[in-house]
């Protein structure tokens, strides 16, 4: 619609029926209407169109990364649609949770950005001590709906086995509390050691719990050697009881469900092992090495059954090198071919891409070359406030 005819729109159309069409046309599109004349514009940024642009939307999801000190919002195609500062020094993306955003700067403080206020609802820095090591996760309470941070920290020790603490803290518990006012409470410690190093997934959340690897070696705590768990088992808090739940057994240890190489075959050929979300469910994502050529693979594990530690191989994505990271972004709404987006980073040369990896042939087919970032990337689906309404430095 051009300018013009938009403007002559406004003119013979009720009121309602072009609040009812705006609040059904996607963000994109919403942005850019607000420069057909003043009026659009006051329109567009009342609150009440906006709630109910809100209750229609369905947003395209908009790529998150970090770059020169700042974070990134970008659309599909690598271009930059909103650029945000003042999160610390050289932040990296963490992960999101609606209009959530988590970073983590240089010196380990880790943010939580409301991008719909653009305030900070979150500001976790390092113990003062600075000899302990921590991971945050974010996530939504299943039942409550509360919106909750878990922290896990860990004591640098060297004359015998590390322990760790868990505090949880809630963002919003419904009544309008303010961050001032949150505080980070106590909680139990996790059953076995937890990983908190970044680039295993630490604090990934899903279905209400937040997830972390364990370590490569026994807990400390176990009083009986029957305790020990396999090295590819997830820790899981749940956000509503705030309790560690059953620990899932990972899926590596139980062969590569092919049958060709019997039970154990699959860590055998492990390099790395990350955690993840794909579709709302957690995955653990494989470096795998077939020997015979020495060809990567990164095998993507979904979790069908978290009781039952039930996982399914979803994807196995040809790699260049074991160091190269693949995370995967989201299932490609088609035609049913379930192709994925996935984000490959070599940290060699410090540049990510975006590709995506057709199952039919198994084969990648070269994205975007995301120019503008280094690190990691995510996906975050905004809506209209965080554009119209936020107030953030530029």
């Amino acid at each position: 619609m051009a300018e013009g005819g938009a403007a002559t729109t406004a003119t013979t159309l009720p009121r309602d029926v072009i609040f009812d069409i705006l609040s059904r046309t996607p963000v994109k599109s919403i942005c850019r209407f607000r420069c057909v004349s003043k009026e659009w514009q006051s329109r567009i940024s009342d609150r009440a169109f906006i709630a109910a642009h809100r209750s229609h939307a369905n947003p395209e999801p908009l790529l998150v990364g970090t770059a020169h000190g700042a974070l990134l919002l970008m659309n599909m195609d690598g271009k930059i649609v909103k650029k945000i500062k003042g999160l610390g020094v050289l932040p990296t993306f963490r992960s999101t949770l609606d209009d959530l955003i988590c970073v983590c700067s240089t010196d380990s403080t880790t943010r939580v950005l409301d991008m719909a206020t653009g305030k900070l609802l979150l500001t976790c820095r390092p113990m003062p001590d600075g000899g302990r090591i921590y991971a945050v996760g974010l996530g939504r309470a299943a039942a409550s709906g509360s919106i909750k941070a878990v922290r896990l920290t860990e004591g640098l020790r060297y004359d015998g086995p590390s322990d760790q603490a868990c505090e949880v803290l809630t963002l919003d518990d419904g009544g309008g509390a303010s961050a001032a006012q949150c505080q980070w409470r106590p909680a139990p410690s996790p059953p076995f050691l937890a990983c908190l190093y970044a680039f295993s997934g630490a604090g990934t959340t899903a279905n209400g719990a937040v997830h972390f690897l364990t370590q490569n070696v026994a807990a400390a705590r176990a009083d009986d050697d029957d305790d020990d768990i396999p090295v590819d088992s997830v820790l899981r808090f749940d956000l509503e009881s705030e309790q560690w739940r059953s620990t899932i057994q990972g899926p590596l240890l139980k062969g590569d469900h092919d049958g060709d190489d019997g039970a154990g075959s699959a860590w055998m050929k492990t390099g790395q092992i990350r955690l993840g979300k794909l579709g709302g469910a957690l995955c653990m994502v494989q470096t795998e090495v077939r020997r015979a050529g020495r060809v990567y693979w990164a095998d993507i594990w979904l979790l069908d059954d978290p009781d039952r530690s039930v996982w399914a191989k979803a994807y196995a994505i040809p790699m260049h090198l074991s160091s190269d990271i693949i995370e995967p972004l989201r299932v490609m709404p088609d035609d049913g071919v379930r192709r994925l987006l996935f984000h490959y980073f070599n940290p060699a040369v410090q540049v990510p891409w975006l590709k995506v990896y057709d199952p039919r042939d198994e084969a990648c087919t070269e994205g975007v070359q995301m120019l503008h970032t280094s690190g990691r990337i995510g996906l975050c689906s905004l809506h209209l406030e965080c554009f119209v309404g936020a107030t953030t430095k530029n």
